[in-house]
């Protein structure tokens, strides 16, 4: 059961991160302000890791420390980012 939540909840943040990257990278497309890219960036990041919980099951060929902290680690990119984003001219 657990297993399938991890997997509903992993599609849902590459969903829902893919739109707000994408309505992101529009706001960009008309400001063409350096930071909303940033923001389209770090929600690009955001929609990578929901396809990685998402796709777990089927990424066991990756090396094993990789596929089992490649989440962890594109969170901590993606908050990199949006922190870049927000203190960056």
């Amino acid at each position: 059961m657990a297993f399938w939540i991890e997997q509903a909840l992993g599609a849902a943040i590459a969903v829902v991160s893919l739109a707000l990257a994408g309505l992101s990278a529009l706001a960009w497309r008309r400001e063409r302000s350096r930071r909303l890219l940033l923001v389209a960036v770090a929600y690009g990041v955001f929609t990578l890791r929901g396809l990685a919980v998402f796709g777990q099951k089927y990424l066991a060929y990756l090396p094993g420390e990789i596929a089992e902290h490649a989440s962890a680690i594109l969170v901590f990119v993606g908050l990199l980012v949006f922190f870049a984003a927000l203190v960056g001219e």
